[in-house]
């Protein structure tokens, strides 16, 4: 998190993550508009990069532990715009192993990598360059693992999204007969 901070004082860069495990813990912080945690707050001009999938960022254990709130790794909102974020070369792990969700009742909350956006319809975070490129999401626990959500009933809206040469593997692990996006 200082990293990030630090870069974005300076107006942007790129935060490097070498070969390794990061653990972000997904409920340090609260969004006060939202019923949310997250680990790290994006800001404009951004560009985390790994070293390929050996660059890996972990959730940490229990995020999912308060089953009220929903946790995310990364995380922009409720409103507001972004511009210039990008993800590149690393791999997002959800550790549902340790992030257990509630399989009766069906426990449908989002337990995502990257979160842009808001719950709530007529708001959200318009979006204005965003790319994520050549990274794994695996075992995440989550309804959904990347979210962008512009739910503006008026104005712009976001555009210049790009995700792609990205692998999925092996997540949903909530509740097997469960049906949601991997990336909404």
């Amino acid at each position: 998190r200082a990293a990030v901070e630090a870069t974005n004082t300076g107006g942007g860069g790129v935060i490097f993550f070498p070969p390794g495990t990061y653990i972000i813990d997904g409920t340090k912080h609260t969004s006060s508009a939202q019923n949310v945690k997250y680990g790290i707050l994006l800001y404009s001009n951004l560009r985390f990069m790994g070293s390929g999938w050996s660059s890996i960022v972990k959730l940490k254990e229990n995020s999912t532990a308060d089953t009220s709130l929903n946790p995310f790794m990364f995380f922009a909102g409720p409103s507001g715009s972004l511009s210039d974020l990008s993800f590149e070369s690393m791999a997002f792990y959800g550790n549902s192993e340790q992030n257990a969700l509630n399989i009766q009742p069906y426990d449908n909350r989002n337990v995502c990598a990257i979160w842009i956006g808001s719950f709530n319809n007529g708001e959200g975070v318009t979006v204005d360059g965003f790319r994520v490129r050549s990274c794994l999401f695996r075992d995440w626990p989550g309804a959904n693992v990347i979210v962008v959500h512009d739910r503006k009933s008026r104005g712009t809206f976001s555009r210049d999204v790009l995700i792609d040469s990205n692998t999925f593997y092996d997540n949903r692990k909530a509740d097997g007969n469960r049906d949601h996006s991997t990336v909404n």
